[in-house]
């Protein structure tokens, strides 16, 4: 009896390590398969506590890379275009250069005006189109628009009537624009920089029939309609829609140019960028009266030499303008540049790391799952022999 209760507690016994073995060896194949150490809080509390930690700021980093890419296309985009506005600058002094010449006629020299007067609008174009991600670059404002409206304008004869559209795409943000008539002249005047433009209005003849009074050198565009009423046929005399005009107002409203990109993974890792810079015909050139916008208003721009000579100086001063804008951004973009490399250098060294606390050692742990197994063969032996002992003593009873 003494034999066969030594035998019963070596099974039992036998039968409790091959549990915590097979425990173990379970541990082990989970850390082989899952390719980690860590799987969960039991296996090393502390331990994950410090990887999650290094993961939300890994995660933090590679998006802070990315949001910086996004900072350098947006300044690529404004620089492209700054790079075609400096090419028609170039031109326009081309132009300036070819209209020193007291040997040119005046017919010559109007149509050096004229080409004068498209690369001027060429210059707003530009500005007009370089958006990112719906937001102007050059224009100063990232959104500019305007809550005004004007009109409809009746027809003082008849139910006729005319719609008027505002685009304001290249207009000063946050500005007043207010209209005044003379006869058929409309002025707008903008109250900031009290700078002015006249357009005179002409009738508008039909059901449809349009007229757009472009006020470039102030960057309002006022597109009219005309709508026929009951009764009416859709003339609309000059007079009548300028008369409409007289006193409105165009109102803008725009955001600022200044926004900030998180390159990192905490509040305050960022890289502010100004494109607030106007790189439109009247605010670049020598200012005061002499900018491009107010020295090419029509094709009489280089009707003199003495004008030529004005007109270059200003091209001159707006080229610098123009470079200086290029040269501030690209200090930003080498800014996110060395932003990118940084962050790329952490993410590498907190993976590195993180990896060494939560990763399994595959070498290891491949030893340690060897040895679990021959352990675990060797107790399904014991185990066998043990109870075998315990069938030999019965034997010897019976």
């Amino acid at each position: 009896m003494v034999f066969t209760f030594g035998a019963g507690f070596s099974a039992g016994n036998i039968q409790r390590q091959m549990m915590f073995t097979q425990m173990q060896m379970l541990r082990s194949t989970e850390r082989l398969s899952s390719g980690f150490r860590i799987n969960r809080a039991a296996d090393d509390a502390s331990g994950l506590a410090i990887s999650e930690r290094m993961r939300a700021q890994i995660r933090g980093a590679e998006q802070g890379i990315a949001n910086a890419q996004h900072g350098v296309s947006m300044i690529q985009t404004a620089d492209g275009s700054l790079t075609e506005t400096t090419a028609i600058l170039q031109r326009m002094r081309e132009l300036a250069v070819d209209a020193g010449d007291g040997a040119l006629s005046a017919d010559q020299r109007t149509a050096i005006g004229a080409e004068l007067v498209s690369l001027r609008n060429e210059i707003d174009n530009i500005a007009g189109r370089t958006t990112f991600n719906g937001n102007s670059l050059l224009t100063g404002a990232f959104n500019i628009s305007t809550a005004s409206v004007i009109g409809p304008i009746n027809d003082g004869s008849d139910a006729d009537t005319v719609n008027v559209g505002i685009n304001v795409r290249v207009a000063d943000a946050n500005e007043t624009y207010n209209a005044t008539v003379v006869g058929n002249d409309v002025t707008l005047t903008a109250v900031g920089s009290g700078e002015t433009q006249t357009i005179t209005m002409t009738d508008l003849n039909g059901d449809g029939s349009t007229a757009t009074l472009d006020f470039d050198l102030l960057g309002v565009e006022l597109n009219l309609t005309a709508v026929q009423g009951g009764g009416g046929d859709g003339n609309i005399s000059a007079a009548d829609i300028a008369a409409g005009l007289n006193g409105s107002a165009v109102v803008t409203t725009g955001d600022t140019a200044t926004t900030s990109f998180r390159v990192g993974s905490d509040v305050g890792d960022d890289i502010s960028v100004d494109f607030s810079g106007q790189i439109l015909a009247r605010t670049i050139g020598s200012g005061g009266g002499a900018d491009i916008a107010d020295l090419v208003r029509d094709d009489q721009a280089v009707a003199t030499v003495g004008e030529a000579n004005t007109l270059l100086d200003s091209i001159d001063a707006a080229l610098d303008q123009v470079t200086s804008e290029q040269a501030r951004l690209g200090g930003s973009q080498n800014q996110f540049d060395f932003a990118i490399n940084s962050q790329a250098s952490r993410v590498t060294n907190l993976s590195a790391a993180e990896s060494r606390i939560r990763d399994t050692d595959v070498a290891a742990e491949t030893v340690r799952f060897a040895a679990l197994k021959i352990q675990y063969e060797a107790q399904i032996s014991l185990l066998s022999q043990t109870n075998q002992l315990g069938n030999s003593l019965l034997r010897l009873l019976a």
